[in-house]
């Protein structure tokens, strides 16, 4: 069953391509449009009306409108309900092997959302580990709206998949299965029929309550020296250096950085193009055939800024938000944490110890 027509589908990429150029030209992974190509054989129309027409193998990060529009032949072809259904028939999920590594289910959520976070543009999720049951909800930019059902059902049911590889299927494990809540606001019903936890209506966002106790269910092949080889991957990945950069990425960094050490504003997109003597879309096409995004840049240089601020200067968080240029203290702490795992209060505080100990500080 389609949940839209295919010209709601084309409009919305449209749109996104002519007032949001820097997010439509943003690189976002392929691991789940592959998993979904090589199900059903790679057909000829799977890429059709992106630039990898004709392609039988997508490398590991393309344009976002690209993999929107094959997202849209998939669903238009196949049907939503089906692209579900797959998840669960699936051996494995696109990028399991980090994931199932870590040493019990708590990290590896943790891991998994920071990843997501960090690697997919329109998604945000957010651990809240502080009560019981622990929740992971989801926020979905509203500019991808006709994808919003297929992006929440494919998250719902990749979670639940790391729960239940950590939870395991004996008896003691299905008991705890039933405990999970899963919030609904747009996803397939097929996700009701392929998991023994209560699904229930979302009237906000969706989300996936989860008992506390489930997340100290422990890896058995915990390797720690593979985890921590995962876990720098990951920080190496998410992280360049200067003369990594392009000269082109180091001018866009260098007036983000101006304007906040001035004014405390973020530059419009349109204000850097035209420093730069590009348009807009020529910038937004020259970012992404550097593997950057404007958001990208705009948070590197903000979290960059924000270590100096808090550790160094011991700024206030409300202080450090407010140089930064968040609208408010919740939207930087919730930045942090998404990239850091902790609040910056605690990460002020590890990186005090670390150094009262003798340890550089990161």
């Amino acid at each position: 069953m389609n949940i839209a027509a295919p010209l709601g589908f084309d409009a919305c990429i449209a749109e996104l391509s002519r007032k949001d150029t820097f997010k439509a030209f943003s690189k976002v992974p392929t691991g789940m449009l592959s998993f979904w190509a090589e199900s059903i054989g790679w057909p000829d129309w799977l890429l059709e009306g992106t630039s990898h027409a004709g392609s039988k193998q997508l490398p590991r990060r393309i344009r976002m409108v690209d993999d929107l529009k094959a997202t849209a032949n998939l669903i238009e072809r196949i049907g939503e309900e089906r692209l579900v259904e797959m998840i669960f028939e699936w051996g494995r999920f696109p990028g399991d092997t980090a994931v199932l590594s870590a040493p019990d289910l708590g990290s590896a959520l943790s891991f998994f959302t920071a990843n997501v976070n960090r690697t997919n543009p329109p998604i945000d999720l957010v651990l809240h580990a502080t009560a019981d049951p622990v929740r992971l909800s989801m926020a979905i930019d509203p500019d991808i709206a006709p994808f919003s059902p297929i992006y929440e059902s494919t998250l719902i049911a990749v979670v639940l998949a790391v729960v239940r590889s950590f939870i395991e299927l004996r008896k003691e494990g299905r008991d705890i299965l039933g405990k999970v809540t899963v919030g609904i606001v747009r996803s397939s019903p097929v996700v009701a029929g392929k998991f023994p936890c209560r699904i229930v209506t979302s009237s906000q966002e969706p989300f996936i309550d989860i008992p506390m106790d489930a997340l100290t269910r422990t890896n058995p092949g915990f390797n720690p020296d593979f985890w921590e080889g995962i876990l720098r991957q990951g920080q190496t990945e998410g992280t360049s250096t200067n003369a990594d950069m392009p000269e082109l990425v180091r001018a866009v960094e260098a007036a983000v950085t101006a304007s906040l050490t001035e004014h405390g504003r973020i530059l419009q997109f349109a204000e850097v193009a035209r420093s730069l003597d590009r348009s807009q879309r020529t910038l937004a096409r020259n970012l992404a055939g550097s593997g950057f995004s404007y958001r990208s840049i705009v948070d590197r240089v903000r979290l960059t800024m924000a270590q100096d601020l808090l550790l160094h200067r011991r700024l206030a968080v409300h202080e450090v938000a407010k140089r930064l240029g968040y609208g408010d203290d919740t939207a930087f702490v919730r930045s942090f944490r998404r990239h850091f795992g902790v609040s910056p209060a605690r990460w002020r505080r590890n990186e005090l110890l670390a150094q009262s100990q003798g340890i550089t500080a990161a």
